[in-house]
């Protein structure tokens, strides 16, 4: 599943963070409300993130990442760190 950087980048923050309002990811991320809102969208038809309903002070939704998006993650990074690995291999064959 191809993601982009910003899709990316709110599922980390939930994932670090827990469950978050859409102010919270605005200021972390840097992200205007309409772009943020579309990442979501995007992020739930995916299944990756879920949307709940909260009554602290008054009624909000905050976001959280689904277990569908935990692997997700695990999937991404795993592939990184082979890709870091392969790379580092290369680097010590060229040098030897």
């Amino acid at each position: 599943m191809a993601l982009e950087l910003y899709e990316l980048k709110i599922l980390i923050f939930l994932l670090l963070n827990g469950p978050s309002k859409k102010t919270d990811l605005v200021r972390a991320l840097g992200l205007n409300w309409s772009r943020l809102s579309k990442l979501l969208d995007k992020l739930m038809e995916k299944g990756l993130v879920h949307r709940v309903l909260t009554f602290s002070d008054r009624p909000t939704y905050v976001y959280l990442v689904t277990a569908k998006g935990v692997e997700e993650l695990e999937r991404i990074f795993l592939e990184l760190k082979e890709s870091l690995e392969r790379a580092e291999k290369k680097k010590y064959a060229n040098t030897e």
